[in-house]
């Protein structure tokens, strides 16, 4: 049966699972008996569809079982996509680099900002003591004497 997603909306690894089995002409129910582990049908079509992420014993597994068979009848094939950094898509390392760029600004300003608290509390006590200086220099005032008339 012929693919109704696109390539893009599959990923990666349903692309590589799907093209994979179709060039060993193996069935899903074929595939899913030679695995070492027990799996639904459909949780290889899931995978193969993009609409489920395999786990990493399944994923080893199919690897393992492709690349045998493959050998076994000469079939050349693709090599298999990691579980991982591979299938991020472009908008996930777009908001990754926002964030690191985000982390750095955040940093950046604590610096500044311990970097201006550091200032003030050196001066701090200098302000103090210029303000009683002048308070002790400024002339008393007087209160002003009604003159009696």
């Amino acid at each position: 049966m012929a693919r109704r997603k696109h390539d893009a909306d599959v990923g990666p690894l349903g692309v590589w699972a799907y093209n994979t089995r179709d060039a060993l002409d193996l069935s899903v129910e074929a595939v899913v008996a030679a695995l070492p582990t027990h799996y639904h049908p459909a949780t290889l079509r899931k995978v193969e569809g993009g609409s489920a992420q395999p786990g990493t014993r399944m994923w080893r597994e199919l690897g393992n079982y492709y690349t045998n068979e493959a050998e076994r009848r000469n079939v050349p094939i693709d090599s298999q996509p990691r579980l991982g950094p591979e299938s991020v898509t472009p908008e996930d390392l777009s908001l990754a680099a926002a964030i690191r760029e985000l982390v750095a600004e955040l940093r950046e300003s604590r610096k500044e900002r311990a970097a201006v608290e550091a200032r003030l509390a050196v001066l701090e006590p200098v302000v103090k003591r210029l303000a009683a200086q002048a308070l002790e220099d400024s002339p008393a005032r007087s209160v002003p004497q009604e003159s009696g008339g």
